[in-house]
């Protein structure tokens, strides 16, 4: 049965790879501020904070931390 599932999710996926390579979505833009502060706004918690999500945690080394929390004080399920 296993084997049967994972076939199933690598067609699936599949398929998803080739239509994702017929669209796309584009969009520049031109940010009010030095290379400095967008560095310290992705690459920082605080950062994060100021523009993405209420709260994160970014932990800037190999293999780090990355998380973004849309919804800090929402109860997690699993």
């Amino acid at each position: 049965m296993k084997k049967v599932f994972l076939s199933l999710t690598l067609v699936f996926l599949w398929g998803i790879s080739i239509k994702a390579q017929d669209k796309k979505i584009e969009y520049d833009f031109t940010v009010d501020a030095s290379p400095s502060d967008v560095y310290k706004a992705w690459s920082t918690t605080d950062g994060i904070k100021t523009f993405f999500a209420p709260d994160g945690k970014v932990d800037l080394k190999m293999f780090g931390d990355y998380q973004i929390y849309f919804f800090p004080e929402t109860e997690c399920l699993f």
